[in-house]
């Protein structure tokens, strides 16, 4: 047998090379550009929720309270999730998100998430995506100043729940 003639399996191809060998430069240069990814959690349930606020790293202390609230209706802790300011990241997008949190549960609150994940959402109705389970509500803000809004989202979230 002569080295022009071998035949290798894609299969071993793929053992051997399990790293890419030539890096994707778009991606690397993405993800440098961006902040290190900042939240608030613990991520434990691969529960990952995502507010839009442009006045506070996080949340101020009534909207806090009220998410405490909410998380722990649900039997959820800050231990639970993964709380993210997309403020902070206005060139991030849905791909950086989810490689660094891997969620299975995503709850969108605020205004501009309809195409969030390259995907048309519907708000208050639960969407499974790529194993990804979404909800997209209004924001907090909303909720507490509308009984209306926080039912259609409590609905949403009992969706959420029932979800295994």
């Amino acid at each position: 047998m002569s080295l022009k003639n071998i035949s290798i399996s894609p299969f071993f191809l793929a053992q051997l090379y399990k790293v890419p060998i030539i890096p994707d430069k778009l991606d690397d240069n993405r993800t440098e550009q961006l902040p290190p990814l900042s939240y608030l959690g613990n991520n434990q349930k691969n529960i990952t929720v995502f507010i839009e606020n442009n006045k506070n790293t996080w949340l101020p202390e009534d909207l806090f309270t009220l998410l405490t609230n909410i998380l722990n209706a649900c039997h959820w802790s800050l231990e639970d999730i993964a709380l993210v300011n997309v403020s902070s990241y206005p060139d991030g997008d849905f791909t950086y998100f989810k490689h660094e949190l891997n969620p299975e549960k995503v709850i969108l609150l605020g205004s501009g998430f309809e195409k969030w994940s390259g995907n048309h959402l519907e708000k208050n109705n639960i969407q499974l995506i790529d194993r990804c389970t979404y909800l997209w509500s209004d924001s907090l803000q909303l909720m507490q100043e509308d009984i209306d809004c926080k039912k259609l989202f409590w609905k949403g979230l009992q969706d959420l729940l029932n979800l295994k």
